[in-house]
């Protein structure tokens, strides 16, 4: 599958979106999609957590990412990002989750990928 080009049937559902991000794609609705081994691991620290981690966005197509572009600081070229993998989260800085992700998340193949100018990024590395 190309990079950002996944279809719902390629994805594992993962939780529900805590605010709804501008440009979501349609089929997303409220829903957070991850690629099968990026989220067999985040289900794994969602248990370890205790509950679900409700997350601010997860996969985006190129749409979505692209109409990303010019509203936030920083933002990863359609093509080029994670999200468009599957492979990464933005989650609600200054919760108890981002701050328990920050300490486990890596236990589970989850780092925060301390980005300049993003800190709502964590990334699947396995």
């Amino acid at each position: 599958v190309s990079q950002s080009r996944y279809q719902p049937k390629d994805l594992v559902k993962v939780g529900k979106y805590d605010a709804e991000a501008p440009g979501l794609a349609q089929w997303y609705k409220d829903d957070a999609y991850l690629s099968p081994n990026a989220a067999q691991a985040f289900k794994a620290a969602q248990q370890a957590y205790g509950g679900p981690i409700k997350i601010n966005s997860a996969y985006r197509n190129l749409e979505h990412q692209a109409g990303l572009r010019g509203k936030y600081a920083v933002v990863g070229k359609p093509g080029n990002s994670k999200h468009g993998l599957g492979n990464a989260v933005d989650l609600q800085r200054g919760t108890p989750k981002y701050s328990w992700m920050q300490a486990n998340g890596p236990k589970y193949g989850w780092y925060y990928a301390n980005i300049a100018g993003d800190p709502h990024h964590f990334e699947y590395r396995g």
